[in-house]
């Protein structure tokens, strides 16, 4: 049987969940039988720089920050804990900033994934997972990101890991950056583990998500150009190819995608989608976006002094409202010049 769509459950399977579907599987008539899938569109973290300069009103505190985003989107990928395990303290703070039905996914640390031995990293895995276990239904899932030097040599390795991960507690979504490593062989795995395929704009055209049926669940991640080199091991520095993004690409891909998306949903498939902080920018306008594109619009609130050089932007984009932002202390002033320079930095 698969695994019900989460609508409003966070990362886990509740046994009032397991129990409606027996009762569908056996009475409900097909219609009745599919409860639709959430759209959950947001952006890779919320403390972007540019985001202070862009949209943050004057004088809200790095505190305030994840509640202004929450009346924004209902979703956001915590990207800090790639870097190191929270507090519990730290946890509870970001749950109790944010409205019911908010949904969390939260990366998991380095110090697990790019380690030289999977199988060794379970003191680290238990203490990561038992402190966003704080999170309760506000979690939605958990990203594991290999690097890109983690090969098919490493499959049987990553395989093994896999089949140890508490996939009946939590809801696991696997990123690889080693084309070498996609394949039938990882797919088989992940799918015996419970374990769902990340999408990214690297491995995969626009409109195409990988679904894993044990999951039932999709996690798609939009990674802008220095993202995109960094993601297959070369530095956009050096390289020189850190580029600007074409706005008139991304609409024709963003209109895919949505199509893609409201298939799964309407399938009763929760979709995860983040864009990082330099997709077009900053990520804030394609998650805006996107969400219109699927019919849930949000209210993006931009400072005031970016309103003439973003308008022209948004109007392209196809998103031409900009509101007044509000603060929870202050009204915003609207002498800060430097407000919109983080667009297509």
């Amino acid at each position: 049987m698969e695994r019900p769509a989460l609508s409003n459950s966070g990362g886990r399977v509740t046994e009032q969940q397991e129990n409606t579907s027996q009762e569908q599987d056996g009475t409900a008539g097909p219609k009745d039988r599919i409860n639709k899938g959430r759209a959950l569109i947001g952006t890779q973290g919320w403390i972007d720089p540019d985001w202070r300069r862009l949209a943050y009103p004057n004088g809200l505190s790095a505190s305030e920050r994840l509640s202004w985003y929450a009346r924004v989107f209902d979703t956001v990928e915590v990207s800090s804990t790639f870097y190191g395990i929270p507090s519990h303290a730290t946890v509870r703070t970001w749950r109790g900033s944010v409205p019911r039905g908010f949904t969390f996914t939260v990366k998991m640390p380095r110090l697990i994934t790019h380690g030289p031995d999977l199988m060794r990293s379970d003191p680290e895995l238990a203490s990561f997972l038992s402190t966003v276990n704080e999170l309760g239904e506000s979690l939605g899932g958990v990203l594991i990101q290999l690097p890109p030097w983690f090969g098919p040599e490493r499959l049987q390795e990553l395989s093994q890991w896999m089949s140890r991960l508490p996939a009946s507690e939590f809801r696991f979504f696997l990123e690889t950056r080693s084309p070498a490593l996609h394949g039938s062989a990882l797919s088989e795995s992940l799918e015996r583990a419970g374990v769902g395929p990340v999408t990214t704009n690297l491995n995969a055209r626009p409109g195409e998500i990988a679904i894993s049926p044990s999951a039932h669940a999709g996690y798609i991640r939009w990674l802008g150009p220095r993202g995109s080199l960094i993601a297959s091991g070369r530095n956009p520095i050096s390289t020189g190819e850190d580029r600007r993004p074409d706005v008139e690409t991304f609409k024709q891909d963003a209109a895919l995608w949505a199509s893609a998306i409201r298939s799964q949903t309407e399938r009763g498939v929760d979709v995860f989608g983040f864009f990082s902080g330099d997709y077009l920018g900053t990520g804030l306008l394609p998650a805006a976006y996107l969400s219109d594109q699927l019919g849930q619009a949000v209210d993006l609130p931009l400072r005031p002094s970016a309103t003439p050089f973003m308008q022209s932007a948004l109007i392209d984009a196809g998103y031409p409202r900009v509101d007044p932002p509000s603060s929870p202390r202050s009204t915003p002033s609207s002498d800060d010049r430097t407000a919109a320079q983080g667009w297509f930095l």
